[in-house]
């Protein structure tokens, strides 16, 4: 659990406060579903390091009588991510916290808890959208893309991961506690930026969530629906890259100009990791009343705020992908 700081705020509010920010944070929690979760113990530096081991390849010969095969050596492959520490606060005065506590308290925890989770969020998709695993809806590099995605584009990418043996989602936690896990059928997880809704809907065979045959069997809360193995989850937390296509022509556009282009990043078990949100590190809320001291002498300044470490990796490019997409400017 994160640690709550009470400075002297007395023990109900500072209760009240905490609790309430990390339930909103953790119901909005999309990607970390998807990543394995490392724990981090206090005084290790500040290098997170995953170990990789790497599959090994099935003999090319048949054992001879009598004589012992050459030995296989371990393969592995380490990955690491540097902690760093991010957070915010809102000055309160004493005149504000005496006269409206409560609602100062609920009102200044609605409105962190909600930059912390977008914090994490955005932290997250820039990690995994960071992928050497590229695919472009046209062309071969971004500043061409303006085409919508295809279902030609998902039977190139299931086709290059299953090549490399990534695995399917076969369970999902479906709350806060990411040890409470559902099975869900096979699937890949299909992530990008709600924009892209329109254009998915209209692909041949999108199946939506309300026509599942089980309406819990989706990998997250924001599914929109499938096509084939792949669940589409969708935030306007994960951005675009604004005019970094090709000629717009029908295709949404910031400037007008060139084509938004959109990244769907395609996720399986064990493509990425992070630090553990219940570790020690993972967020720490801290409310100060005003008090007494030196440069504060008549008490009238105090504070809500929040901080975290955050660090995230890509365990295995090759189990995951990212495609490129423009999307539909005039949806009719």
């Amino acid at each position: 659990m994160a640690e709550l700081y009470f400075g002297d705020v007395s023990q109900r509010g500072g209760i009240v406060a905490y609790a309430k920010l990390l339930r909103r944070a953790l119901a909005r929690a999309i990607l970390r579903k998807t990543a394995q979760l490392i724990p981090f113990p206090k005084n290790s530096g500040k290098t997170m390091i995953a170990r990789r081991y790497l599959r090994q390849d099935p003999p090319s010969a048949p054992l001879t009588e009598g004589v012992t095969p050459k030995a296989l050596s371990t393969k592995y492959e380490d990955v690491m991510a540097t902690l760093l520490q991010w957070g915010a606060y809102i000055p309160v005065s004493d005149q504000a916290i005496d006269l409206h506590e409560d609602k100062l308290v609920e009102e200044h925890s609605k409105i962190l808890s909600e930059q912390m989770d977008e914090t994490v969020e955005k932290l997250d998709w820039e990690v995994i959208r960071g992928g050497t695993a590229v695919y472009y809806a046209n062309g071969s590099v971004r500043s061409s893309v303006n085409t919508i995605i295809s279902t030609g584009d998902l039977a190139i990418i299931e086709r290059e991961l299953r090549a490399n043996y990534a695995s399917y989602f076969r369970e999902m936690s479906k709350g806060s506690d990411a040890s409470n896990t559902e099975p869900i059928a096979d699937s890949f997880g299909v992530y990008g930026h709600t924009d892209c809704q329109y254009d998915i809907e209209k692909l041949s065979g999108f199946v939506p969530v309300h026509k599942y045959g089980n309406p819990n069997d989706r990998i997250d809360m924001y599914e929109i629906g499938s096509v084939g193995r792949f669940r589409f989850i969708l935030s306007p937390w994960f951005d675009s890259f604004p005019d970094a296509g090709g000629t717009k022509g029908t295709m949404k556009s910031t400037s007008g100009t060139k084509a938004d282009v959109y990244a769907l990043v395609v996720m399986t078990p064990d493509f990425w990791a992070k630090l553990d949100v219940n570790s020690m590190y993972s967020g720490s809320i801290l409310v100060n009343k005003p008090k007494v001291q030196t440069g504060d002498e008549l008490a009238q300044r105090g504070s809500v705020g929040w901080k975290l470490y955050h660090a995230a990796m890509i365990l295995d490019d090759s189990i995951g992908a990212r495609l490129e997409v423009a999307v539909t400017a005039t949806p009719s």
